[in-house]
């Protein structure tokens, strides 16, 4: 169950800067894009803590650690929710991805 506390921390967390980000976006569809990602993190927190919940344990209310919980975890049901997240968070980064080569923002990046 730690490890999906962390994973509920850092997705609050995340959710909250997400949704910043979206508010002041300059261009609509970056903004758009921002929103989803908030909405892919809180759909996330809910799901995860409904394992609390089942199990009569506090939600956690504070602000990635999912591959994580899939790897240490012994629930036969926590790898298969938490790789449906995996594949959506790949999803939103491809998207992502598509965005900043579209406006010519990932040929700035440098590593």
């Amino acid at each position: 169950m730690a490890h999906i506390y962390h994973a509920i921390e850092s997705n609050m967390m995340g959710m909250q800067m997400i949704f910043g980000f979206a508010q002041c976006a300059e261009n609509k569809e970056v903004g758009k894009f921002f929103s989803k990602g908030g909405e892919l993190a809180k759909r996330m927190i809910k799901e995860l803590g409904n394992f609390f919940l089942e199990d009569n344990i506090p939600v956690p209310g504070i602000a990635g650690g999912n591959s994580l919980g899939t790897a240490f975890s012994l629930r036969n049901d926590l790898p298969r929710k938490l790789s449906v997240f995996m594949k959506d968070i790949f999803q939103y980064a491809h998207e992502g991805a598509k965005i900043m080569t579209k406006h010519g923002w990932k040929n700035r990046l440098k590593f």
